[in-house]
């Protein structure tokens, strides 16, 4: 089902149907979607929030016995999967903003449709504001199509005469031109890539604001917001909140706003055109957080926010032939572009074993899947046949990356389980710190900082944080975002549960550092680097013991493990900017990790697909190979066809016979000996041709 913005697909369709199922679930691709459409939803219905209409997002849990109508992450309705794989309990299912193709929403598409097969009652609807809709159609075993048409109005679109690098600049001003000239009562969106770069430009366009009064210029007043899905509840809530008569409203935005939250009143879109998008290169195992550009649908979606109340206006900060010729016509979903080892183990426990011959709506590179039933392997969670080990079994209860889950293991193995909740629940969370002064907050880091490592310093930070009695007087006083701290005490909680219900009780280790540090180690030890030595260089320089990263590695000037005289490290993550550099990095004895290095280059692959890999590469070959005799058909036919002697022109016969020769020499010769059954063969068609131009 296809709905333009306004349409109410997203909060009226589920109350409809509530009046003909009893139990219903929707699915977003974001946590503060489903909070929001789960409060307006519970607000429309006049019921309270938490009975009839609840929601649950990753450690939070709004619902009781009473819920009706359930509004979930699609990463929440996975896990419930693992102890319902039917999902009996749901009559419905609705996946709600389908065309941002996130990586749970594309694992649920594959997981429904084999449901969908069995249970004869069940209903499935996907709904999505721009979709190819016959794709999912097909995919979906031909099922129908609706299209609802929306309260949309015209919206005009303004496309720059040139591309700009300094997209916030120009941006800003676009807006204050916007608020000179157009009526207060119609607010502003502006979207940007990240909260970085709309913390900056909310702050340059109130300078712009005042200077512009300070030289005279009379303007109507402006309330500057913003919207990210970091930002806590009662700020964003605030976008929502009616501005006084004659005030503008300018809100800077990520894609948030792009469909998940929709915002009254807003007349005019500005779109630079960008996106921030996190790439997980397979071969080397680098995360690349890179701005990019959106996709047309992405940017059609934009400019529908202008049109909600009345006739807008979009302006788009780069060229219609940008748009036409660079941008894609679609969103390349989340699955093919990110680390699929969380993924391949969770269908793994449900029983999908073969891997590769998954019914993905869009299928990840093999090499993408094979990279991850590797690092699986290396972790333990898989044996060399590539079934699910008691390792991890235990792992898939973490709401966790499998790598995480194992560290938990190897922490309790070693008596330092409470130390290692805290480092995964310090790496769960975005920045700690608050947007203070750079060097400010480089002073209050080294105070943390442990010569052992980053992890090491999340974990002194959090003990400080954890023995402070006014916890809102400690983080003002050392500059810590006492929101994300409490976060942190939230998530760690949850995995203590965890691990009371799935793990007995061992002794505490008497040397807690050095028995963390090993469990860091015996868990990343894949991970391992070794210092090199260049003369003349700021900067030392790592080798992976990994062959397949061929890039040297850094550490940024942030950590604490800058400048180290440390040899041997392990990091948990690698990030590239500007070049590559390690994060969460621990110093680590080899003596730790030299029994287990000689594993990362031992492993059969092909046994560990169940041989689907070899018959995959097999067909893909003989693919190849029907197609270049396809090919060299079509050449013999056409050769014959045409006038040879035209193309080789000579009165002189035996001068003829020499350059038909050259032409079935040059016809054969551009296919492989492979390509051909026998010598036999290309000899017969060598002949066939010399004989048909006599």
């Amino acid at each position: 089902m296809t709905g333009e913005t306004g349409s109410g697909k997203s909060t009226q369709i589920a109350q409809y149907l509530a009046n003909d199922y009893q139990k219903i679930v929707v699915t977003q691709p974001r946590r503060i979607g489903a909070v929001s459409l789960a409060n307006r939803v519970a607000e429309e219905m006049g019921v309270c929030l938490g009975r009839e209409v609840g929601y649950a997002v990753r450690f939070t849990n709004k619902t009781s016995k009473y819920t009706r109508l359930k509004f979930v992450t699609d990463g929440i309705l996975l896990r419930e999967i693992l102890n319902n794989k039917e999902l009996r309990n749901y009559d419905v299912i609705i996946l709600d903003e389908a065309h941002e193709r996130s990586l749970c929403t594309d694992i649920l598409f594959a997981i429904l449709r084999k449901i969908t097969k069995y249970r004869s009652h069940f209903k499935l609807l996907i709904t999505s504001a721009t979709l190819n809709s016959m794709k999912f159609s097909d995919f979906f075993f031909k099922c129908p199509v609706f299209n609802i048409p929306g309260r949309t109005f015209p919206v005009e679109i303004f496309y720059s005469k040139r591309d700009y690098n300094f997209y916030i600049d120009k941006a800003i001003h676009t807006v204050l031109f916007i608020h000179k000239k157009e009526s207060p009562l119609e607010h502003v969106l502006i979207f940007l890539t990240g909260q970085k770069e709309i913390e900056d430009a909310c702050e340059i366009f109130g300078k712009c604001y005042d200077k512009m009064l300070i030289d005279g210029e009379k303007l109507s007043d402006v309330v500057i917001l913003s919207a990210y899905s970091n930002l806590p509840p009662q700020h964003l809530i605030q976008i929502f909140s009616p501005t006084p008569p004659g005030c503008r409203k300018v809100i800077f935005c990520t894609n948030l706003c792009e469909t998940s939250l929709t915002i009254d009143d807003i007349c005019h879109v500005v779109d630079p055109g960008f996106v921030k998008q996190l790439r997980f290169n397979d071969k080397n195992g680098i995360d690349a957080l890179l701005i990019v550009n959106v996709s047309q649908a992405a940017a059609e979606q934009r400019a529908g926010r202008a049109g909600r109340t009345k006739s807008g206006k979009c302006y788009r900060l780069f060229r219609e032939h940008t748009f036409n010729t660079e941008m894609d016509q679609e969103t390349e979903p989340e699955i093919k572009r990110i680390n699929m080892c969380a993924t391949v183990l969770f269908l793994k426990n449900i029983k999908f074993n073969n891997i590769l011959s998954f019914s993905f709506l869009d299928r990840p590179s093999d090499y993408q899947l094979v990279r991850a039933l590797t690092k699986l392997r290396l972790i333990g969670a898989l044996t060399c046949d590539g079934d699910l080990t008691s390792i991890g079994k235990k792992i898939i209860k973490f709401p966790l990356e499998p790598i995480w889950g194992k560290f938990l293991l190897t922490c309790q193995k070693y008596g330092c389980i409470s130390e290692g909740l805290t480092i995964t629940a310090m790496t769960s969370v975005e920045n700690i710190y608050t947007n203070s002064n750079e060097d400010e907050e480089e002073n209050l880091e080294h105070s943390y900082f442990s010569k052992y490592g980053d992890l090491l310093t999340s974990l002194n930070i959090w003990e400080e944080f954890s023995d402070s009695s006014n916890f809102i007087e400690f983080c003002s006083r050392k500059k810590l975002n006492p929101r994300i701290m409490k976060q942190v005490k939230l998530i760690r909680e949850q995995l203590q549960d965890v691990v009371k219900h799935e793990l007995p009780i061992v002794k505490i280790a008497n040397n807690k550092v050095d028995a963390v540090r090993k469990s860091i180690a015996r868990t990343f030890y894949f991970n391992s680097v070794q210092k090199r030595f260049k003369q003349n260089e700021q900067d030392a320089r790592y080798r992976a013991i990994d062959s397949k990263i061929k890039e040297n590695l850094f550490i940024h000037n942030r950590s604490c493990m800058y400048k180290t005289e440390h040899q041997w490290l392990v990091f948990t993550r690698i990030t590239y900017t500007n070049r590559p550099f390690i994060h969460g990095i621990t110093s680590v004895n080899f003596d730790w990790i030299k029994d287990l290095l000689p594993l990362i280059n031992r492993i059969d692959i092909n046994r560990l697909t169940k041989g689907s890999l070899n018959r995959l590469q097999k067909d893909l070959y003989l693919r190849k190979k029907k197609k270049k005799i396809e090919m060299y058909r079509i050449l013999v036919e056409n050769t014959q066809e045409n006038n040879v002697y035209k193309k080789y022109p000579c009165k002189n016969k035996e001068r003829s016979k020499k350059n038909m020769s050259k032409l079935a020499k040059s016809v054969t010769n551009q296919v492989s000996l492979k390509d051909v059954n026998s010598a036999r063969e290309r000899y017969l068609v060598r002949m066939k041709i010399l004989q048909e131009s006599k």
